[in-house]
């Protein structure tokens, strides 16, 4: 799986499991797609192994994480 190390180490300086959760589930995911794929906050929620009732919680804190700006280069 093609990880960035720089990433890596940006994102632990967040702090945020989720964050490197994220990234990591993400390259590994895009690295075998060969196609457009459809995915629910339900089944993310569910292979991301959050244990919440609902996903409503789950999808705000997912984006929240998506939203990281980058302050300098890599």
């Amino acid at each position: 799986m093609p990880l960035d190390l720089r990433v890596l180490r940006r994102l632990a300086q967040l702090r945020s499991p989720l964050a490197l959760d994220i990234y990591t589930w993400l390259t590994c995911r895009l690295s075998y797609l060969r196609e457009p794929t459809n995915l629910s906050w339900a089944s993310l929620q569910m292979q991301s192994g959050a244990n919440r009732a609902r996903s409503d919680p789950f999808r705000a804190k997912l984006l929240e994480k998506l939203k990281v700006k980058k302050e300098e280069p890599l």
